[in-house]
C-alpha cells in the first residue's frame, strides 16, 4: 500500500513525541515549532518542505528522505544524517 500524498499543508506546535508524524509523501509542507524528540520520522518522505525552530534531538531519520529541504533555528542534537536515504538528498542548515 503506498503512503498518502499530503501537499501544501502547514503544521504548528505539534507534539510528535508521542505519537508519530503519519507515514507519508510530504511535499512543500511547512513544520513549525513542532517536537519530534525521541520521535519516529523513519521512511518517511519529505520534498521541498521547511522546518522552522522544530525539535529533532535523537530523532529517528532511518532511510527518510529529504528532497530540497530547509532547516531554520532547528535543535537537532544526535541526529544521525547517516542513516537516512540518501537517493537526491538535498538539505539547507540555517542557525
Amino acid at each position: 500500500m503506498q503512503a498518502p500524498f499530503i501537499l501544501d499543508k502547514t503544521y504548528t506546535k505539534q507534539d510528535y513525541t508521542t505519537n508519530r508524524l503519519p507515514r507519508a509523501e510530504y511535499e512543500n509542507c511547512i513544520f513549525k515549532e513542532c517536537n519530534f524528540e525521541n520521535g519516529l520520522l523513519d521512511g518517511q518522505n519529505f520534498m521541498e518542505c521547511t522546518f522552522i525552530k522544530c525539535n529533532f534531538s535523537a530523532t529517528n531519520i532511518t532511510n527518510t528522505i529529504f528532497k530540497e529541504v530547509s532547516f531554520t533555528t532547528c535543535k537537532m542534537l544526535g541526529v544521525t544524517f547517516e542513516t537516512c536515504n540518501t537517493f537526491l538528498i538535498d538539505f539547507t542548515f540555517n542557525n
